[in-house]
């Protein structure tokens, strides 16, 4: 795979059976923000029949396009946290609350359960 300076990414396949697949999964870091539209890729490819016959020209070249994404909104990681940090406050608090009320029960049935086995105990001795 080769990247360059452009922005573009060039990846070779020297053979490629019939029905076979290959991919390529490219991610890109944003420097700016906001609503960005987003391209289709373009891929330009060479058929088996036109290598083994001629020199390789941009004529033979073949073009195919990937779909795109439409319009995207690409926020900062500020931003974000920003508006997710909310719900993580009151999932927090909400877990603490009723925690409690799944805990308490279970502490005091703890306690009640040793003081009966302390209990039978002294009766078996």
């Amino acid at each position: 795979m080769d990247s360059k300076e452009d922005g573009s990414v060039a990846m070779l396949i020297e053979e490629l059976a019939p029905g076979g697949q290959a991919s390529l999964n490219v991610t890109v870091i944003p420097k700016l923000y906001g609503i960005y539209e987003s391209t289709r890729a373009k891929i330009k490819y060479i058929p088996n029949s036109v290598i083994e016959g001629d020199d390789p020209l941009e004529s033979n070249f073949r073009v195919g396009y990937s779909t795109s994404l439409g319009r995207i909104k690409i926020v900062s990681a500020q931003e974000h946290l920003r508006a997710t940090s909310y719900y993580l406050k009151d999932w927090a608090l909400f877990s603490i609350t009723s925690g409690t009320s799944f805990i308490l029960p279970f502490v005091f049935w703890y306690l009640a359960k040793a003081s009966n086995v302390k209990i039978t105990k002294r009766k078996a001795n």
